[in-house]
């Protein structure tokens, strides 16, 4: 899945069961090979599917959308110029 930093920085995630950190088959959520509790991950979800949305639910995640943020005034014009590249 797609996940963006509070500072706004493009990281990949997966939930895995295999981290020594999960614990009775509840998989935790790893980025960039560091695995967060639920109540250590500080991400916006950029783009999941169905079941992995289903998942992170189910795991105890309660990630934000990254859409649903509250856009700063300079984070509106960088996602206009964004928009403008593609």
């Amino acid at each position: 899945m797609k996940l963006r930093t509070f500072e706004g920085h493009r990281v990949k995630g997966e939930l895995s069961n295999e981290h020594p950190m999960s614990q009775d088959g509840v998989p935790v959520l790893v980025v960039d090979g560091e695995a967060y509790l639920p109540e250590e991950a500080d991400f916006f979800i950029e783009a999941a599917t169905d079941e992995q949305l289903e998942d992170l639910d189910n795991a105890g995640y309660d990630l934000p959308l990254w859409e649903d943020r509250e856009i700063e005034d300079f984070e509106e014009e960088e996602r206009e110029e964004e928009e403008e590249e593609l």
